[in-house]
């Protein structure tokens, strides 16, 4: 629970990564970078979120934070839970992911508040287009 930076880019031999519900609520920069083989990311719901923010509803706004998914070649399907990174303003980066295919962030019928205070901007190879999550 001390650590604030969880960086996987080094186990660039995984094939699927998994994360459970409510774990790493201090993490504040979450970087994937150069998974060769990665073909699935799963995390759970109420990750990477401050346990008082879960617990009190509160949106608070962490600029410092940060995510990356960025140059893995194979990733086909990434799946993020409702309520994870939920206090994440600061960077926001998937690219160079070439075989997208799925992107599943949050509950699409309820309010997941995931990247509450980001703006999510997506540009792929045909179409650029901008929401707020």
């Amino acid at each position: 629970n001390k650590m604030n930076e969880l960086n996987f880019g080094w186990f660039s031999e995984l094939r699927s990564l998994s994360f459970g519900d409510r774990c790493f609520g201090n993490i504040q920069t979450f970087a994937l970078n150069g998974m060769n083989q990665l073909q699935r990311l799963r995390i759970g719901n109420y990750c990477f979120a401050p346990p008082t923010s879960i617990t009190e509803n509160a949106h608070t706004p962490s600029f410092a934070s940060s995510f990356q998914i960025s140059n893995c070649p194979v990733l086909r399907k990434i799946e993020i839970g409702a309520f994870s990174f939920r206090d994440y303003a600061g960077g926001f980066d998937i690219s160079n992911l070439p075989l997208l295919e799925e992107l599943n962030i949050g509950i699409p019928t309820q309010n997941s508040s995931n990247f509450f205070h980001s703006d999510f901007i997506l540009h792929g190879k045909h179409t650029n287009s901008y929401s707020h999550c």
